[in-house]
């Protein structure tokens, strides 16, 4: 990804700076700063060009360039570092350009850092470069003017101004300032004088190398980063569990034809992808049988309980795996966000000052960046964060390189030395990387064991509402006395296990949970609504609208066709629908991509506790209204379950897909029990009813989880043309569907009535422009041509197609050629 300033002169990026920063400095937030400009041309455009001067060899020098980390710095800088010296902005001297934003001036400045100017020669307190430039602490200005003037003396600065005239628009800056020059808007000048000014500085920076590094008058500082492992170290091992479900091929294809044919020895191919002979299945057909796993209705194969059994083996075991997994990551992330780079047992021979929680900070990075770290980014930014007010910044570099580079395949190491920062390590960085990656990852269980194509680690998905919980209420340092000390409070409650451990439960308990009084259904006997059912059509047939006619219907027991009301009488049936609800009758909950088991069953949520995350039990909404139906066996419940094929339907019922059978329901003949994960008990009771809504433009029915087909009755809800009003609209309706029947031969792709009601012509344009044409756009997989050509029913209206060259096509009223 091309920056859009990369043709631009050095003159013309420091300008825009210069003359701009100030005027949307106050405008800028926390949320607006990565959308803003000046975040790529300080910390990459600028330092970019810089870096291009040969002087600069990339060998000695680094240019880095910053803005503030959260709010904007009110003085933005760009710095030049002789590495033998320094390469951070809290430590040595450096070359640095300051802007004030208030004068629009720009200052090319030599001098020191602020924190170890202010501290002498000793370790840093902690105080970074930018804090300490809010200070108004008057013995620090002295100290840093005292020793500024003594450097000023000892190396010569008498071609640079020296007068203490500096105003940067921050005091400790000024004060810090060895030698400067001042630039304005007007003065500012081209390429070749900026170039010749900075190597002026350099010359300066070479002499005080000279006086102070080569004759040991100054403390040489020492790259400090995160200790990574060698090549050889070894990774913790990769946690998972790993079921052995082998099942023949032909009995996963035996599990796939329920519904089919019991001679349609093509249909079961086609349903289940074998390539075989009537014979050969036949063959199968019979052992299957014998088996008890398939058995003969109505001359079609259909799927025994053991058989379904066996169809949602491995899905079971999945979600099984993940509820063990869940409870390990648990304890897991608890220790482990407790970790200090500095601690009594490991001698990293670190800073007094590093308080760095390397869980915390890893997680936190990638949580706010995409779920995801490089090896790079942890390499040159995340490894080199010292102080955990440090982190936010070094996510922020990492936003704005990957904002301007998209990811790092085929990207220079000086590019990415500007971009990110300088190396940690410079071979085998990758394997060097993983030891870090893998005890925060807790091998795999938390982070994924293996790199992607483009060189990223990412979260994994179950371990991201636990991390979450941490992040908003995270550990803070801890100094700890000994190892003894560090240990108990590193590893905490969970060091003794005896302690809290609650004695496992025998199969013989299990036995008697399974045995948990349930409070007695009598059998429904026949009843006019089905238990389980789906409304499914086209979009805008009113599906979602139905629902409420037919839960209402179910509470009340009456029949659907007398709770049906008019347009007119709608308001009155919501309000009932809505009372219902409140009181509980009626849940709504609407499936997508992500919904799982246990947002619909049950799970477990993190909950914080003083500085720490304790884990509950929570039920999901279908156990919360199932329970609440079981303890009130004389009325109806029902659950509305909107969008029901937007969700890996096998995942989120789990076990309940038999237990929501007819005849399984707690009350019926052959009601079932099963044990949820937690060890409880759990039975459906034969009170409550689900209705679920599919739009059949998402996914026919067909291919519809075979599993669940079966348990539930399928009720067409078609566009219907008698509820328009309009002569116009209902026309063009009409003739709109009977095209597309007629095209795509099957009524899943229709235009539903509900665009059209309470319309008249005068909103055709729109309801077709910005509502029907983009469904056809999809029906036709944006084949303009059969677009154009369904539309065709506007041939007879005053309508016309809008000639689009560069865009979709749209409507319009016939022009007038007269």
């Amino acid at each position: 990804m091309q920056n859009s300033s990369g043709n631009s002169s050095l003159h013309d990026l420091l300008y825009k700076v210069v003359s701009e920063y100030g005027e949307i400095y106050n405008e800028v937030t926390s949320k607006q700063e990565f959308k803003n400009p000046f975040g790529a041309l300080i910390r990459q455009d600028i330092p970019a060009k810089l870096a291009a001067i040969p002087e600069l060899d990339s060998n000695t020098y680094i240019v880095k360039g910053r803005h503030g980390a959260g709010r904007w710095s009110a003085t933005p800088w760009i710095a030049v570092y002789d590495k033998r010296i320094t390469t951070s902005a809290q430590k040595g001297a450096y070359i640095v350009y300051l802007v004030n934003k208030d004068t629009k001036e720009l200052y090319l400045s030599f001098g020191l850092a602020a924190t170890e100017a202010a501290m002498g020669d000793t370790e840093s307190s902690g105080s970074g470069f930018i804090s300490i430039a809010r200070s108004t602490d008057v013995r620090t200005y002295e100290k840093l003017k005292a020793r500024c003037e003594q450097i000023r003396n000892d190396i010569g600065v008498s071609r640079f101004l020296a007068d203490g005239a500096i105003q940067t628009g921050s005091e400790i800056y000024d004060a810090a300032c060895i030698c400067y020059t001042k630039y304005t808007l007007d003065n500012l000048l081209d390429d070749e004088g900026l170039k010749h000014d900075l190597l002026d500085f350099v010359d300066l920076y070479k002499k005080y190398y000279d006086v102070y590094v080569r004759g040991g008058n100054v403390t040489t500082y020492v790259d400090e980063h995160w200790p990574s492992g060698a090549r050889d170290t070894t990774e913790f091992p990769n946690v998972a569990l790993q079921f052995d479900v082998s099942l023949r091929e032909h009995l996963k294809a035996f599990c796939a034809m329920n519904g089919v044919g019991w001679t349609d020895y093509d249909g079961q191919n086609k349903a289940s992808g074998l390539d075989a002979s009537g014979s050969r299945l036949r063959t199968y057909r019979k052992m299957y049988e014998k088996f008890g796993l398939i058995y003969r209705e109505e001359d079609k194969i259909y799927l025994s309980r053991l058989g379904h059994q066996i169809a949602a083996l491995e899905s079971d075991l999945d979600a099984q795996k993940e509820t063990v997994l869940n409870k390990l990551r648990i304890t897991a992330i608890h220790i482990l966000s407790r970790y200090q780079l500095r601690n009594p047992v490991e001698d990293y021979n670190l800073p007094e000052n590093c308080d760095v929680l390397p869980s915390i900070v890893i997680w936190k990075a990638m949580m706010m960046l995409d779920r995801k770290l490089h090896y790079e980014e942890m390499n040159r930014v995340i490894l080199r964060v010292m102080r955990m007010t440090d982190l936010d910044e070094a996510i922020e570099t990492i936003k704005t390189a990957r904002d301007q580079y998209g990811n790092y395949t085929g990207i220079s190491s000086s590019v990415l030395d500007n971009a990110l920062g300088e190396s940690v390590h410079t071979e085998q960085v990758p394997a060097r990387i993983a030891p870090w990656f893998s005890f925060v990852g807790w091998g795999g269980l938390i982070i994924e064991q293996n790199i992607d194509s483009k060189g990223f680690r990412n979260l994994r998905k179950g371990s991201i509402p636990f991390i979450e919980t941490i992040l908003e209420n995270p550990p803070t340092y801890y100094e700890a006395k000994d190892e003894e000390d560090w240990l108990n409070y590193y590893i905490g409650s969970s060091m003794k296990v005896e302690e809290e451990k609650k004695e496992e439960p025998t199969m013989s308990e299990e036995a008697e949970s399974a045995k948990k009084v349930f409070t007695p259904h009598e059998p429904r006997g026949v009843q006019p609504w089905p238990f389980n059912q789906i409304l499914f059509g086209a979009p805008g047939t009113g599906k979602t609208y139905s629902t409420a006619e037919y839960a209402v219907a179910i509470v009340e027991k009456r029949l659907v066709s007398d709770v049906q009301t008019s347009e007119a009488e709608r308001k009155a049936l919501m309000a009932k629908y809505n009372d219902l609800v409140d009181r509980g009758f009626i849940t709504f909950t609407t499936f997508h991509q992500s919904y799982g088991y246990e947002d619909f069953i049950q799970g477990i949520r993190p909950k914080p506790m003083a500085g720490t995350v304790s884990f509950e039990q929570v039920d999901g909404v279908f156990k919360k209204v199932a329970d609440k139906a079981l303890d009130d066996p004389h009325n109806n419940y029902v659950i509305v379950i909107d969008e029901i094929n937007r969700a890996n339907i096998s995942k989120v019922f789990g076990e309940l897909i038999t237990l929501i059978e007819e005849d399984k329901r707690w009350g019926e003949l052959n009601q079932l029990s099963a044990i949820l994960p937690m060890g409880e008990a759990f039975v459906v009771p034969n009170n409550l009813y689900i209705i679920g809504t599919m739009n059949s433009a998402d996914k026919s029915i067909s291919l519809i989880d075979t599993a669940l087909r079966r348990r539930f009755s399928f009720i067409e809800i078609p566009p219907k043309e008698d509820l328009i009003g309009d002569g116009t609209l209902k026309q063009v309706m009409h003739e709109l569907n009977e095209y597309l029947k007629k095209e795509l031969r099957n009524t899943d792709l229709l235009i539903g009535h509900a665009y059209f009601i309470n319309k008249t012509t005068e909103n055709l344009i729109e309801i077709m422009n910005n509502r029907v044409i983009p469904l056809l756009y999809e029906y036709f997989y944006d084949d303009e041509a059969k677009v154009k050509k369904t539309l065709d029913c506007l041939k007879n209206t005053e309508y016309e197609l809008e000639p689009k060259p560069l865009g979709r096509v749209c409507i319009r009223k016939k022009v007038s050629h007269d």
